[in-house]
């Protein structure tokens, strides 16, 4: 049925859960599993705007940081996983929106399923804001399971 399934994550408690159900679905199924987090999309400042200039080394620094935060939420998704069979690939898409990335992890890795939590919020953030859930439930040309958690 599913071959490669690609789980997503934030590194929160409900992020964390969908990995676990994910590899139990990967482990009963013969899949293999990926794992996929995605850096903050990096603010784009404006001299004017904030009023002083910025070190010469912010953007490094700033990703740097990224990749560091990125590295320690996919650790523990890794350990997570492990209790249930390997991983194949964990993988960093830096700068760039948390659905976009992982549509784009999802492409470039030959996925067949994506698995990703998405956490209750009021009607309002729904309406407004929509949720990095719902567009990569619209948007991907493959499976997707969304774990309401």
């Amino acid at each position: 049925m599913y071959k490669r399934i690609l789980a997503a994550t934030d590194g929160s408690d409900f992020a964390n859960q969908a990995v676990d159900h994910a590899a139990a679905l990967a482990a009963g199924l013969g899949a293999q599993l990926l794992l996929v987090t995605v850096g903050d999309k990096l603010p784009v400042f404006s001299r004017s705007e904030i009023g002083m200039s910025l070190p010469h080394d912010i953007y490094e620094r700033l990703g740097k940081a990224d990749a560091a935060k990125a590295r320690h939420i996919l650790d523990e998704a890794t350990a997570i996983a492990r209790r249930h069979g390997p991983v194949e690939k964990a993988i960093h898409i830096p700068n760039e929106e948390p659905y976009a990335g992982i549509l784009e992890a999802a492409r470039e890795e030959g996925a067949d399923l994506i698995v990703l939590a998405s956490r209750s919020k009021t009607l309002m953030d729904r309406i407004f804001i929509g949720s990095q859930a719902s567009k990569v439930l619209s948007l991907a040309p493959i499976p997707v399971l969304v774990l309401k958690i």
